[in-house]
């Protein structure tokens, strides 16, 4: 089954640190898709209808996964499952 993964993002520290941190963790041939809320209205409203409240956010196969402050065991271990 093909994994989608959904970064919302503001352009701060954090979310770079975190866009970066998938480029490690993240297998090769699974899609990334990074939106920027602060630019994108519609990535805004995506990013709601996920219940994100802060950002970074991580969105696993429409799952919220992790939020704010990136923590590479949490990701590692949401990959996995």
């Amino acid at each position: 089954m093909a994994r989608l993964i959904e970064v919302f993002v503001a352009g701060c520290p954090l979310c770079t640190r975190t866009t970066s941190m998938l480029k490690e963790l993240v297998p090769k041939g699974v899609e990334v898709k990074v939106y920027n809320i602060s630019i994108d209205e519609k990535a805004y409203e995506k990013a709601l209808q996920y219940g994100v409240k802060a950002v970074p956010a991580i969105v696993i196969d429409g799952k919220l996964v992790q939020e704010g402050l990136p923590e590479r065991t949490v990701i590692e271990k949401a990959l996995k499952n």
